[in-house]
């Protein structure tokens, strides 16, 4: 079909049909034309939307109260009876009491003077303090070095100016005399030192009578105690100790089992031991004589250790082997053990005084001066009575006998 076919066919509606329509639409409303939004009517349905979020959160913030008011500035929450001010009250107590103890906490006052030794004089020091220096209500510091020699060393550098304790002299317990340049740098830093002797140092070798007794060089006895002896093929290397005979030690000593009695390694008898008897056989071996420390004692079966230095004469006697090292003096204890020498001398007050006894050493105690440069110590000779108190247990030979 087209267009001029449908033209053809079409008919004219009848004339009552479009009066009747035209009757129709005349009775419906105009239809009302599409209004746009204007820019005030956005306006107005944004702050409406704005106004209900707004009200919602009010109902949340008063927690679904909405007529409760919001505050909107920083108000400090009331404080809680039972925790708040409890927390205040308590920091307050504290703070007062923190006060009130630094108040009552006093500066320690500076000591009247100080002490200073090695380890293994320690507990003479102690007693000397105790019984000749310290009166009452005085203040002593208490420095401990590691070696007589740095005892020294350290006693030197302590006097130099500005470093020296002002509150009062420092007193140092030393082995051996002064040097002449220990003296000439304490001089100089102190101004003028004092010294006076405060007795020995020494041990001695003992046996059963059974048996009798060696004649032990240091060397010797530094070879049957240290932990570690100069290898013969290479003397300038340290093995450990693998002596176990006498004749190990020296053919020329008997084959018999090296089993030494001593003190327990650390009192102060077993530091002298180290430090007196190991340390000079040490220093009489060449190969060891320049090294900067000799080694320590053995502990393998070869040593045994008895506390209390007194009992080593009893055990003497059921073990006739065996050798013991004890405190100069502590024989009368056993008068059936014989004192041997060593190094072909035998020891005795002349001896040990006279310092030709390898197995003692003389104890001075240096101070420096008081201010006017007069000795501190010019009245310690004087003072040091007959001794009360037992010294042989630590190997101490105090200054009154010492004058026998």
């Amino acid at each position: 079909m087209n267009d001029e076919f449908l033209h053809q066919i079409r008919v004219e509606p009848p004339p009552d049909f479009i009066r009747r329509l035209k009757s129709r639409l005349d009775l419906q409303p105009p239809p009302t034309p599409a209004k746009k939004s204007s820019t005030l009517g956005r306006l107005i349905m944004g702050l409406l939307l704005c106004g209900a979020v707004f009200a919602v959160t009010l109902l949340i913030l008063n927690g679904g109260t909405p007529d409760a008011p919001v505050n909107t500035k920083a108000t400090p929450q009331p404080e809680s009876v039972g925790t708040t001010s409890k927390t205040t009250a308590s920091a307050a107590h504290s703070e007062v009491a923190n006060n009130s103890k630094a108040k009552a906490v006093k500066k320690e006052p500076p000591p009247n003077f100080t002490t200073m030794t090695s380890k293994s004089l320690q507990p003479y020091m102690s007693y000397l303090t105790d019984t000749y220096f310290k009166p009452k209500g005085k203040v002593i510091k208490v420095v401990v070095t590691e070696s007589p020699i740095e005892t020294f060393a350290q006693w030197c550098r302590s006097l130099a100016p500005g470093k020296a304790d002002q509150a009062g002299p420092i007193m140092a317990l030393v082995t051996r005399q002064m040097a002449v340049s220990d003296s000439d740098i304490c001089a100089r830093n102190a101004g003028g030192v004092g010294a006076t002797s405060v007795g020995y140092q020494a041990l001695v070798v003992a046996r059963s009578k059974l048996y009798g007794t060696f004649n032990l060089t240091p060397a010797e006895l530094f070879l049957a105690l240290a932990a570690e002896v100069p290898d013969p093929a290479r003397p300038d290397k340290l093995i450990p100790n693998p002596n176990t005979m006498w004749s190990d030690v020296n053919g020329a000593l008997e084959r018999e089992p090296i089993e030494i009695l001593g003190p327990d390694r650390s009192s102060m008898p077993g530091l002298a031991l180290r430090e007196i008897l190991l340390e000079s056989g040490c220093r009489s071996i060449p190969a060891l004589a320049n090294v900067k420390e000799c080694p320590d004692l053995r502990s393998d079966s070869a040593y045994t250790e008895v506390t209390n230095p007194y009992d080593i004469a009893q055990q003497l006697q059921t073990k006739p082997n065996a050798v013991g090292i004890i405190p100069f003096g502590a024989n009368q204890y056993a008068a059936s053990v014989e004192i041997g020498p060593i190094g072909g001398v035998m020891p005795s007050m002349k001896t040990i005084s006279t310092g030709t006894y390898p197995g003692a050493r003389a104890l001075y105690i240096y101070m420096n001066a008081f201010s006017g440069g007069k000795p501190t110590l010019d009245y310690l000779s004087a003072a040091l009575p007959a001794d009360p108190y037992n010294l042989q247990h630590l190997a101490i030979i105090p200054p009154e006998r010492s004058q026998q």
